[in-house]
C-alpha cells in the first residue's frame, strides 16, 4: 500500500482538484492522509465530502503550523510500505502511482523519482521546458547509484519532496524527517533521502504537476524566508558535512550550498536590497562552514582524487560567488594550496627533465587544465614542452590545442592521459597513433579505488 501525506491550509481554490487527481488513480491500493493545519475557510469540508464517498481517505486536524511538521504527522499515522507527499494545491497524473510503485519494484530501489511540471494558475499554461525537476540526460538505464553519481546526483535529483516515492521502512530506519522551518524543510528531507539510499530509480515522465502564480509569486515566497533558508543551509552543514562519509558528498552538498546563495543575491541584487548580506552575516553559517571544511580537509586522505579537487573547485566557485558581490570573506582555507598538491603528486609522476622533451597532456577539461595551471606554476623552468589535446583545434591561453589526428609527424617524446572522465574514450582515440609515442596513464591507480593517501601536510 502506498500512503499519500497532503497537508493543507486555506486552499479551498485548489484542494478538490488534488482529491480527484489522488481517487482517480489507477493503482488503487493506497490511503490517502489530510492533514488540516489551521484551516479557516472551506478546505475541511470539501475533504470531509469526498472521505464519506471513499474509505481510502483519512482527514486529521492539527495545529502543527508549517508544512513540514504536518507532514511528519502524517507519516507518523501512515500504515502504507511507501510513502508519497502532495502539495494541496498540485494535483497527479492518473497513473502516477501505478508506474512509480511499478519501477521502485522492479529497481528494489529505496527512491523512486519521476518528472513533473509547472502548471500556471494565472493563464492554464503546462511548463515543462524550463526548470527541470529530474535533470537526467541518459535515460538507457532507470536508475541510478547515488555513490557512483555523487558528483551530479543532486543536480539530477531536485531537491522538491513531491515527486519521490519513498519506502517507509528506509525513512524510519534513516530517521529522515522534515524539519520545522517555512521553506527548504524539504530539501533537507530529499537531499537526507537520496544521499543515504543505495539505489534511486527515475521515471523520466510527467506525472505531477506543480501549481505556480496564485497568490503571488511562490519564488518570492522562498527569497522572503531568509532564516529560513540559512537555518536550511546551517542542518545540511552539520548533517552532511560533518558525518563519517562526509567525504563522499561534500562537493555535491557544496553546489546545492553555492547555487542557493548565488541566487539569493542575484534576487536581492535586483531588489537593490542588502539585508541578505546582513542576514548572512549574523548567522556565521560561512564562519561554521570555513570550519567544517578545514576538518574536511584535514581528513583529505579519506577523499578519491577527483572528489578531492571537484571540492576544492566547487568551494573556490563559492568564493568567487562572495567576492563579486563584495562580501567580506569569512574563509580562511588556502584551497589553492591543496589543489597544487594533489595536482602537483600527478605531475611527480611525470619525468620532467632538462633534455628538452615535449610532453603532451591528453585531456578535454578541467582536470587538464588544473594540471597545465600547476605545471606553469611549479615547472615553469623547465625546459619541456606541453601541447593540450583535445578533439578539436583551439587555443587555451597562449596553449596549442591540438586534434590527436594532427600529432603523426609532430615531435611528441610522451602523452600523458590527463583527464580522469574521458579516460576510456581518449586511451581509444590513442589508437590512431598505433601505439607509436609512449604513454603514461597518471589516473590509473586511483581508478581501483586507491585512496589519496599520498597527501601529507
Amino acid at each position: 500500500m502506498i500512503s499519500i501525506i497532503i497537508p493543507f491550509y486555506n486552499t479551498e481554490k485548489y484542494i478538490e482538484q488534488c482529491i480527484i487527481s489522488i481517487i482517480h488513480q489507477t493503482y488503487e491500493d493506497f490511503e490517502a492522509i489530510f492533514i488540516n493545519d489551521g484551516s479557516t475557510d472551506n478546505s475541511v469540508k470539501i475533504v470531509e465530502e469526498y472521505i464519506k464517498k471513499d474509505r481510502r481517505l483519512v482527514l486529521y486536524n492539527s495545529d502543527c503550523k508549517g508544512a513540514g511538521n504536518a507532514r511528519n504527522y502524517g507519516i507518523s499515522k501512515a500504515l502504507g510500505e511507501y510513502i508519497i507527499c502532495l502539495d494541496s494545491d498540485d494535483f497527479f497524473e492518473k497513473e502516477l502511482l501505478e508506474k512509480m510503485i511499478n519501477r521502485i519494484q522492479i529497481d528494489c530501489a529505496e527512491i523512486c523519482v519521476c518528472n513533473a511540471d509547472r502548471y500556471h494558475q494565472d493563464t492554464g499554461i503546462y511548463e515543462n521546458d524550463g526548470y527541470k525537476y529530474l535533470d537526467y540526460e541518459d535515460f538507457s538505464t532507470n536508475k541510478i547509484n547515488p555513490v557512483k553519481r555523487r558528483d551530479d546526483v543532486l543536480k539530477i535529483v531536485s531537491m522538491v519532496c513531491w515527486n519521490k516515492l519513498i519506502q517507509r521502512k528506509f525513512l524510519i530506519k534513516n530517521e529522515i524527517k522534515f524539519q520545522d522551518i517555512k521553506v527548504c524543510e524539504d530539501n533537507i528531507y530529499s537531499i537526507k533521502a537520496v544521499v543515504k539510499a543505495e539505489t534511486v530509480s527515475l521515471l523520466d515522465e510527467i506525472l505531477i504537476h506543480h501549481r505556480v502564480s496564485h497568490g503571488g509569486n511562490l519564488m518570492m515566497s522562498f527569497y522572503d524566508n531568509t532564516k529560513s533558508v540559512i537555518e536550511a543551509i546551517r542542518y545540511v552543514q552539520n548533517e552532511i558535512l560533518l558525518t563519517n562519509e562526509a567525504y563522499r558528498w561534500a562537493y555535491a552538498v557544496m553546489r546545492w550550498y553555492t547555487n542557493v546563495i548565488d541566487s539569493f543575491f542575484i534576487e536581492y541584487k535586483k531588489r537593490k536590497d542588502d539585508s541578505f548580506v546582513k542576514t548572512l552575516k549574523n548567522s556565521g553559517i560561512l564562519v561554521s562552514l570555513n570550519q567544517n571544511l578545514n576538518m574536511l580537509f584535514d581528513k583529505k586522505n579519506e577523499f578519491y582524487l577527483e572528489d578531492f579537487i571537484d571540492l576544492t573547485l566547487e568551494v573556490e566557485r563559492l568564493k568567487k560567488v562572495l567576492d563579486n558581490n563584495n562580501y567580506t570573506n569569512d574563509f580562511d582555507l588556502t584551497l589553492r594550496e591543496y589543489e597544487k598538491i594533489s595536482y602537483s603528486s600527478l605531475l611527480e609522476e611525470i619525468p620532467f627533465d632538462d633534455s628538452g622533451k615535449t610532453i603532451a597532456l591528453f585531456g578535454k577539461g578541467k582536470h587538464t587544465e588544473g594540471l597545465l595551471n600547476i605545471y606553469n606554476e611549479l615547472f615553469g623552468n623547465i625546459n619541456a614542452k606541453i601541447v593540450y589535446l583535445v578533439s578539436e583545434d583551439k587555443m587555451l591561453g597562449n596553449k596549442k590545442i591540438i586534434n590527436i589526428e594532427k600529432i603523426k609527424g609532430r615531435k611528441i617524446d610522451l602523452i600523458v592521459i590527463s583527464s580522469f572522465i574521458y579516460r576510456n574514450e581518449m586511451l581509444d582515440e590513442l589508437q590512431i597513433i598505433k601505439n607509436e609515442i609512449p604513454v603514461l596513464d597518471i589516473y590509473n591507480k586511483w581508478l581501483k579505488g586507491d585512496l589519496f593517501s599520498k597527501f601529507s601536510k
